[in-house]
């Protein structure tokens, strides 16, 4: 019987995390860790907290925010009693959306060497790479986690790369990057419908309801990363539509842009993975180039999903093999 430990930082994490514990063996023990958390609680974090029909034993909030100088002193401790609490449970399995975090880092370079280290999809990264910039990333950021944590570091070439993964759990296999081709790729499961799962989006009932009814829907891009003639197309193309709703991005600060009074706005604090499991079949999802297509096109394959870009790129390119219809403008 296997201990498997998920650590996440992200809705989307959670959601893949999810996904793959269901499809475990029963007799299995699957743990959720929250880490890098706000202060203050999202209203995401506190359902997932609550969920009473989860995959996992237990959930918790495993690591805060580091910002303080104090915090950060103090994270070093934070981080020996949870490598005491993950040994004494007796964890096989380390789950991580990046092997860059230091508390996956940190827990493998503690737990017995039998450990195993999986990868679980992140969106862009596991396609399109991350490469570690030779000087600040590969010399002084690796230099200064070494000195500070300890010389057992591994500076991964992209994320998912490093030598403390030996399986990685994507969407997209036949994409991935060369680096991740060389661990064991399994394929993330399927389980958006599974009751289980869609018990997580409880709390977000009424804003389901109301995407059920759209036959298009706007993934708006935070406004640091929007140009106003992608934002013009997205209004354009969700014009086509009798009901079309928009969403704006999580962060936003922002309002609506332009002449948005015959388009529905759908709550930004829904995660878009949730909202995905309401939209009926014949719903276009329209978007920029963004991973959010990406987990479109993966959790609703049947979906129409159309991106609006600028310029072509690598993300254009991958969206292109998998099925989404990409606009230049």
């Amino acid at each position: 019987m296997a201990h498997h430990l998920f650590l996440a930082s992200t809705p989307f994490n959670t959601v893949i995390a999810s996904m793959i514990a269901l499809d475990l063996p029963s007799d299995d023990t699957c743990e959720l860790w929250l880490i890098d958390q706000p202060s203050e609680c999202s209203i995401f974090v506190k359902g997932v907290l609550a969920w009473p029909d989860s995959p996992f034993r237990d959930i918790r909030i495993a690591t805060y925010q580091a910002r303080s100088v104090q915090q950060k002193k103090q994270r070093k401790r934070i981080l020996r009693q949870l490598s005491q609490q993950a040994k004494s449970s007796g964890v096989t399995d380390l789950y991580t959306g990046n092997d860059r975090r230091i508390e996956f880092q940190w827990l493998m370079a503690h737990l017995p060497s039998t450990v195993k280290g999986h990868y679980i999809d992140d969106g862009t990264y596991s396609y399109i790479g991350r490469n570690t910039r030779w000087f600040s990333d590969g010399i002084v950021d690796n230099l200064l986690k070494k000195l500070t944590y300890g010389f057992w570091w591994k500076q991964p070439e992209t994320i998912g790369a490093s030598d403390w993964i030996q399986m990685a759990h994507l969407a997209f296999p036949e994409h991935a990057v060369p680096q991740l081709q060389k661990k064991v790729i399994l394929q993330i499961p399927d389980h958006l419908s599974n009751p289980a799962f869609t018990s997580l989006g409880a709390d977000y009932s009424d804003t389901l309801s109301e995407a059920a009814k759209l036959d298009a829907l706007i993934i708006l891009p935070h406004e640091s990363v929007r140009s106003v003639t992608i934002e013009q197309r997205l209004l354009q193309e969700g014009s086509k539509y009798e009901r079309c709703g928009i969403k704006r991005h999580p962060r936003s600060e922002s309002g609506l842009p332009g002449d948005t009074t015959h388009i529905t706005e759908i709550s930004a604090r829904v995660p878009f993975e949730l909202l995905l499991s309401g939209l009926k079949p014949e719903c276009c999802v329209i978007g920029d180039v963004s991973s959010a297509l990406l987990t479109a096109r993966w959790l609703r394959p049947r979906l129409q999903v159309i991106c609006l870009a600028e310029q072509s790129n690598s993300l254009t390119d991958l969206m292109r093999k998998i099925g989404i219809e990409v606009s230049i403008v």
